[in-house]
């Protein structure tokens, strides 16, 4: 009797726990859009994951080649060593320099062609996990994944920003950057120029610093940084300034992207 008892008991419990089973994956399939929209699987954060371990070295290497105590081409010269050591696995993330076509689906298929077997190939991929309905905007799939995708890939952008910056230093200017070179003087030098290094349409700029050039008379050259935590305001800055710019851009892309993988991954 003790056994036939216990028999029905186990299957009670069987019948009760496979009832929970299916209850709780038919709410899990219930979420709302933007339930779903907040959630990184486990298959995203092991991308994730993966091409954040390798871009701490990248920031890491930034850092030590900008040091204000070499002298500006030998800064350039470093810069250019890191680009090389990491370009091949992490191409800048853009279409190139051909004309941006109307058409979203061929910029995401000349994305894919590009980027095809690079760690900003797999960042970039994410961006094909977001939809959005016409009516409101509302998200529909999973936009945390391509949140965090987008800030690593602001630390991608910032390092070919850096390089940008190196070249025309190098090239238009002299003394540490503080004169014109006559050799090779920039295109554009009436009144002050704002440029910016760095960024992309794919990242909406994001890896960008915006730097106002001023050309004197006398030939001489002053900057100044647009600082983002002011809200875009420009303070007066050196070469070196806009240089550490760059990786602390980086850097903070780096966390922001951290903070919400571990806030919104579901293991």
């Amino acid at each position: 009797m003790q056994s036939r008892y216990s028999n029905a008991a186990r299957l009670g419990i069987c019948i009760c726990v496979s009832v929970l089973v299916l209850v709780t994956a038919f709410a899990c399939d219930s979420r709302s859009p933007q339930e779903r929209a907040g959630i990184i699987t486990p298959e995203e954060f092991t991308t994730l994951q993966g091409v954040r371990a390798q871009l701490g070295p990248v920031i890491e290497d930034l850092s030590k080649a900008i040091d204000p105590a070499v002298p500006q081409a030998e800064r350039r010269a470093r810069v250019a060593a890191v680009v090389k050591k990491y370009e091949k696995e992490m191409p800048r993330p853009s279409i190139g320099p051909t004309a941006m076509p109307e058409n979203p689906d061929e910029i995401t298929d000349r994305l894919e062609d590009r980027l095809r077997g690079t760690l900003t190939g797999d960042l970039a991929q994410m961006d094909k996990s977001v939809s959005w309905k016409v009516d409101g905007g509302i998200a529909t799939d999973a936009v945390s994944a391509w949140y965090v995708a987008n800030s690593y890939l602001r630390v991608i952008d910032s390092m070919y920003g850096l390089d940008e910056l190196e070249e025309y230093v190098l090239q238009h200017t002299l003394d540490e950057g503080t004169r014109i070179n006559p050799s090779d003087p920039p295109d554009n030098m009436s009144g002050n120029q704002s440029m910016g290094f760095g960024g992309s349409g794919f990242t909406g700029g994001g890896g960008s610093v915006s730097v106002n050039i001023m050309y004197g008379s006398d030939g001489k050259i002053s900057y100044a940084v647009g600082l983002r935590e002011l809200g875009g305001e420009y303070r007066a800055a050196t070469v070196a300034d806009i240089e550490a710019r760059f990786v602390l851009n980086a850097a903070e892309a780096l966390r922001e992207g951290d903070s919400l993988l571990l806030e919104r991954t579901r293991l």
